[in-house]
């Protein structure tokens, strides 16, 4: 015994060691485990499909996660500090139909700046709001959803609106290039580099982090947490009606299904992703790769002959998985 025992404890402490190597790798880099989930979701439906490896359903693929990869950003940016944004989902439906009525209209640009400009004002509403009468983010972007889709079906009557205009403008964006690529492509690639700069590199997202992390500690800093999050909402809104329009300019048209469980699908990317559910920790490269993978298992399980019933069930799972590796990290 006297010799098993030291040799059980050097293993005991060894397997300590790996565990807080993993804990410190994961907190410096929070994407990781995005990257990994994303691997292995790839190769999992590229050896069941061989289908799923060609480049027009990859493309394919891309343009799905690409919208929901640039609501993936701003509820992110959202969520580090600390809120959550129910209602981008309805901001994105009731934006595309904004949209297209004044572009209907006018036949001009102005139909995406009022879309994009009511989604910051939505934004801007809820965060107010929020801290106005100290009410938690969480129930007061659920009555904004619930306002802004009963508005919709209001509005809509269940018909759908077709788009007439022949503005270019944003249609440009969401055209095909060479193998099914699009500028929204792009456009997502930029902002997920964008925010991702401003969240790590400027004093600004040090802001974003402390509002999230530690009130205290943000204003010991100089920093007012509610101004910082009332800015927040204000770019997730504004981001939610800037892929509204882009949907609704590359269907031409618009329901009023538009925008139904997109935010649930953002916040799941998001924590997915190595969003902290309590905010003060993220990652917004790993968000934008996790929206990709979010994509992937829907059309992976298609292609492979599943029932999309069960889209939600992977969904739900990684989403759980995710929030637990998230939880132990943050105990480091």
């Amino acid at each position: 015994m006297k010799i098993i025992l030291p040799k059980f404890e050097q293993i005991l402490s060894s397997q300590k060691r790996v565990s807080l190597d993993l804990r410190e790798i994961l907190l410096r880099y929070p994407a990781l485990g995005a990257v990994f989930s994303l691997l292995v979701i790839f190769t999992t439906f590229g050896i069941i499909q061989p289908l799923f490896l060609k480049v027009t359903n990859l493309t394919n693929l891309l343009t799905f996660t690409s919208e929901l990869g640039i609501i993936s950003i701003g509820v992110s940016f959202l969520m580090i500090s600390g809120e959550f944004d129910l209602s981008v989902g309805s901001i994105y439906g009731f934006s595309a139909w904004l949209f297209m009525i004044v572009a209907n209209a006018t036949n001009s640009i102005f139909g995406l700046i009022i879309s994009i400009i009511f989604g910051g004002l939505i934004g801007f509403i809820n965060g107010f709001i929020s801290f106005k009468f100290k009410l938690p983010s969480f129930i007061v972007t659920l009555g904004m959803k619930m306002i802004l889709a009963g508005m919709l079906n209001g509005l809509m009557a269940g018909r759908s609106l077709v788009y007439k205009s022949d503005n270019y403008i944003p249609k440009i964006f969401t055209s095909k290039l060479i193998y099914g690529i699009r500028p929204t492509h792009f456009l997502f690639i930029f902002l997920a580099l964008l925010f991702h700069g401003i969240l790590t590199q400027t004093r600004y997202g040090n802001w974003v982090m402390a509002s999230g992390g530690n009130k205290e500690v943000a204003r010991n800093m100089g920093v007012n947490p509610h101004e910082v999050k009332i800015k927040n909402f204000i770019i997730s809104g504004m981001l939610a009606a800037l892929v509204g329009v882009l949907v609704a300019s590359r269907y031409s048209l618009v329901n009023p299904t538009f925008g139904l469980e997109k935010e649930l699908q953002a916040i799941a990317a998001s924590v997915i992703g190595g969003c902290a559910l309590h905010g003060g920790f993220g990652s917004i490269i790993g968000a934008a790769i996790s929206a990709i993978t979010v994509g992937m298992i829907k059309i992976g399980l298609a292609m492979s002959g599943l029932s999309g019933y069960f889209y939600e069930t992977f969904i739900g799972i990684f989403l759980v998985f995710a929030a637990i590796i998230n939880t132990w990290i943050r105990k480091f």
